[in-house]
């Protein structure tokens, strides 16, 4: 009976303990759980992530066999034409063929409907609709309005959207939805059909999904599309261009993607036409992969964008409008340019996160870097120390505030456990004694 009321304290000590420590341990996961699914949000319009592309030439992610190179062949002498001038031929390289693809596309269309021909009305997707919706949209509206007005009074014409993906804000300028010719920044969708058909070029002039996994090592017109988005090379532009249909791959194009009845192609393939909405919203459908392209061939076609080098066939310097502009920023784009039409479009940021598209009419190279630069000065889309919540990367690191409010709930769980180990440790030397 004497050790009955130390058994008692015994007992309240242990159930004590068992307490503290449940609620400790608890404590614990429910702070794990809702730090971990913190850090995992990344919103409504967050895209599958590709490793970081690198200078070297891309390869297909699903081949296991090594691709054969790209590059210009060593016995391969350059072209001739140097500069923007070798830009030029693009126009001129397309008008020998314009007979060809304008007498093939006669014959076939009339005895053989088209894809586009048969499917006459675009695929139909949520329109893209301007408007600045946070501060940084409103600061981008701002500049991007002088900038056009600036070169408006000079008697050019730039066109630009820019849609942060994540969020849907879509900033355009007041000729956003005005026609422009693309140049050689068409040559994406050449590159996005001979994708789509899986390299099989069509039959009676009928474009169509091509079928099986894509060819290996080797395939001719793989790589006349890698010489012509990485080094923008004309003649493997005229041969996919005769090859793949002409104006039908515009056709196609538009059908599969959706945009205007302004993106229109040309038999001289480098008079192609469309708007900067269009070119956003195919960018940025391509990247959904709700344009008909596998998975793998949506990284492939992201990869060969992020690979352009500096300087093209004949020597052109690739790096103005967008990738001058913003050397802060890793970008995939493609360019063109016509005399003073200079086009240059693509996407950028984590996750691929902003489509831009810039298109000047009697403008030149350098007025495009001067309108990206200011409408983004300092190098970058999204200024350093951004704190909007509605502009702010999910995946970004906590703030000391936030990361405090994060941390405390675990600190007292830990308390609680070292509490709890304490007591049960004192009733076993209890016990000892």
């Amino acid at each position: 009976m004497v050790h009955c009321p130390q058994r008692a304290y015994r007992g309240l000590a242990a159930s004590l303990a068992a307490v503290i420590t449940l609620s400790a341990t608890a404590a614990l996961a429910n702070a794990t759980v809702t730090a971990t699914a913190d850090s995992t949000d990344t919103g409504a319009f967050s895209q599958v992530v590709v490793a970081a592309p690198s200078s070297t030439e891309p390869t297909k992610p699903s081949d296991a066999k090594t691709k054969k190179t790209t590059e210009k062949p060593a016995e391969k002498a350059p072209e001739k034409s140097t500069g923007r001038t070798a830009e030029k031929s693009a126009e001129q390289s397309a008008e020998k063929s314009a007979e060809k693809t304008s007498s093939t596309t006669s014959e076939t269309s009339s005895t053989e409907p088209s894809e586009s021909t048969a499917k006459s009305e675009p695929k139909a997707f949520p329109p893209l609709v301007p408007g600045a919706k946070t501060q940084w949209g409103l600061g981008v509206q701002t500049r991007l309005d002088q900038v056009t007005e600036k070169f408006d009074a000079k008697g050019g014409m730039l066109g630009m959207g820019i849609l942060d993906r994540q969020t849907g804000e879509f900033i355009c300028n007041a000729h956003c939805d005005d026609v422009f010719r693309l140049a050689s920044l068409m040559k994406v969708f050449i590159a996005d059909v001979v994708a789509y058909s899986n390299y099989t070029q069509p039959k009676k002039g009928e474009i169509v999904a091509g079928q099986g996994d894509m060819p290996v090592e080797g395939n001719p017109d793989a790589m006349l599309r890698d010489d012509m988005i990485r080094y923008s090379n004309n003649e493997a532009t005229d041969e996919l261009w005769d090859s793949y249909g002409g104006v039908r791959i515009v056709d196609n194009v538009r059908q599969r993607y959706g945009l205007s009845d302004k993106t229109v192609g040309s038999p001289m393939w480098g008079a192609t036409t469309s708007t900067p909405a269009d070119m956003v919203a195919y960018f940025d459908r391509m990247l959904s992969e709700e344009g008909g392209l596998s998975d793998t061939e949506t990284k492939y076609m992201r990869q060969l964008m992020y690979s352009l080098p500096r300087y093209s066939y004949g020597d052109a310097d690739q790096n103005f409008g967008l990738r001058a502009a913003l050397p802060k920023e890793t970008i995939a784009n493609k360019s063109g340019w016509y005399e003073e039409q200079h086009t240059t479009a693509g996407f950028l940021g984590d996750d691929d996160r902003y489509a831009i598209a810039v298109l000047g009419k009697n403008l030149t190279a350098n007025d495009l870097t001067e309108a990206v630069k200011h409408v983004f000065p300092g190098g970058q889309v999204l200024p350093t120390g951004e704190k909007e919540t509605k502009h702010a990367r999910t995946s970004a690191p906590l703030s000391i505030e936030e990361n405090s409010n994060k941390v405390a709930p675990a600190l007292w769980a830990l308390v609680a456990a070292l509490a709890g180990f304490g007591i049960g440790w004192l009733i076993r030397g209890q016990r000892a004694d």
